[in-house]
């Protein structure tokens, strides 16, 4: 593995703390005791946000620690790493793999904070329904720009941190390695299938509680304006 420039570092520090920023609910408010809204996903709202968190920004932080031992401390690399040899060391550097996905995290970010910002007090991760229908700002072009931001964050982190064969190599079993290899992409489809899946229920239950609370208001952003993609989807 090898280490070319502190600006990687640098990179995956802010990855880290951009993807930390991201999942933390950006207003205090409390769930509700009662759910009068129908949320199906309302299980993953409560602490599952903050112990993925927790373990995605501590990965991120381990990948970024191996990779600046390579360069600065390279004896010691066997002492966090311990099985160094598994893993891929375009991972740990520069290379198209590693600047794509670090971009896809930035872009992602500034889509999820736009939405952050654009609903102010209102944008919370339980689903409550708004006082007002927000059709201005990022909310112009796109209909769902916090599950555009995630699913860039997640598709770079993805690409890049959680893959099997990037830092978590270090601790994966010689056993349990041998048999993940060649699975790679078959596992990320998986991983992208069930997302989808979560991403679809929590949708449908976010469009029909705005139509119930806004009706005609709504009709008319929603059939002019694009779920994820401007222009396109």
């Amino acid at each position: 593995m090898t280490f070319e420039t502190p600006a990687f570092i640098a990179a995956n520090v802010a990855a880290a703390y951009l993807f930390a920023w991201c999942t933390t609910p950006p207003n205090s408010t409390a769930p509700p005791k009662e759910h009068t809204v129908k949320d199906r996903l309302h299980i993953f709202v409560g602490r599952f946000p903050t112990i993925v968190r927790t373990g995605v920004t501590a990965v991120i932080l381990y990948h970024t620690l191996v990779a600046g031992l390579t360069v600065y401390a390279p004896a010691r690399v066997g002492q966090a790493c311990p099985r160094a040899q598994n893993c891929n060391a375009a991972l740990f550097t520069w290379s198209p793999t590693t600047i794509l996905s670090l971009l896809s995290i930035y872009a992602g970010a500034a889509v999820r904070l736009s939405a952050y910002g654009g609903l102010g007090r209102s944008f919370t991760f339980h689903l409550a329904a708004p006082e007002r229908l927000v059709t201005s700002g990022v909310y112009a072009w796109i209909q769902h720009p916090s599950y555009t931001g995630l699913w860039l964050i997640g598709l770079g982190l993805e690409g890049f941190h959680l893959r099997w064969d990037g830092v978590m190599a270090c601790l994966v079993p010689e056993g349990v390695y041998a048999m993940l290899s060649g699975w790679g992409l078959t596992l990320l489809a998986g991983i992208l299938a069930v997302e989808g899946f979560l991403t679809t229920a929590r949708l449908g239950d976010e469009e029909e509680m705005l139509h119930e609370q806004f009706g005609e208001e709504w009709e008319a952003w929603h059939g002019k304006t694009a779920r994820f993609v401007p222009f396109l989807f």
